[in-house]
């Protein structure tokens, strides 16, 4: 398989809290202006323009994590046995893992 077609860049433009996200290398290193988060960011006016609001205040968490309609935690659980993955073998010596349960080799 040939390998996917890349266009050449030149080294990054030096810039003060540049992340090198690519933009300064491209064809257009001026989009910096308009797509970096660093530059003259407006956090209000995306925020209403994104989620037709800004951020409240009163709300402690909007004035970190900007506008949200709900927080939501997770949290890693062990899987069901048998369900995703192999739960304790049978005790016979000639049993197999199938997808989904144990069966007989």
């Amino acid at each position: 398989m040939p390998a996917a077609w890349t266009p050449a860049v030149g080294p990054a433009r030096p810039r003060g809290l540049c992340t090198d996200c690519g933009i300064s290398r491209s064809a257009e290193p001026k989009a910096c202006g308009r797509a970096c988060q660093f530059i003259r960011p407006d956090y209000p006016r995306l925020e209403l323009q994104v989620h037709g609001r800004a951020r409240d205040p009163a709300r402690p968490d909007e004035v970190f994590f900007g506008p949200f309609r709900r927080m939501l935690r997770a949290s890693l659980a062990a899987p069901a046995p048998g369900r995703n993955g192999p739960a304790s073998p049978p005790a016979s010596p000639n049993a197999c893992w199938r997808p989904g349960r144990w069966m007989r080799c």
